[in-house]
């Protein structure tokens, strides 16, 4: 299982995650709204994580990937065929990442 921590105040955030749920089998994904306050923390099998990352971040307990990354790990766990979107973590991170920041910058407009 994979634990999602997202904008929980973000309406496209929220969008999102309707969207993803609907095309996810049950029970592999673990959806965690962000607290407000940067001075709360996650704690997720004994570590910790700081709010202030103001990005949606995927962990598997052990790994996190965040930005781009983290959709891309979030699309290998659609159901066909939404999962080959996955495919595109082979671009290079400079340029999924930069588009990630282009969309994080509106999401809230």
């Amino acid at each position: 299982m994979l634990d999602v921590i997202y904008d929980g105040d973000c309406p496209f955030c929220r969008f999102c995650r309707r969207w993803a749920e609907s095309r996810t089998p049950s029970g592999r994904l673990n959806w965690i709204a962000r607290p407000e306050s940067p001075s709360q923390a996650l704690d997720n099998e004994g570590f910790r994580l700081s709010c202030e990352c103001d990005s949606l971040v995927v962990t598997d307990g052990r790994q996190f990937w965040v930005k781009s990354r983290a959709i891309f790990r979030l699309a290998a766990e659609l159901r066909p065929p939404w999962h080959v979107l996955a495919l595109f973590r082979f671009l290079p991170l400079s340029l999924t990442d930069a588009l990630y920041d282009q969309v994080a910058k509106r999401r809230k407009g």
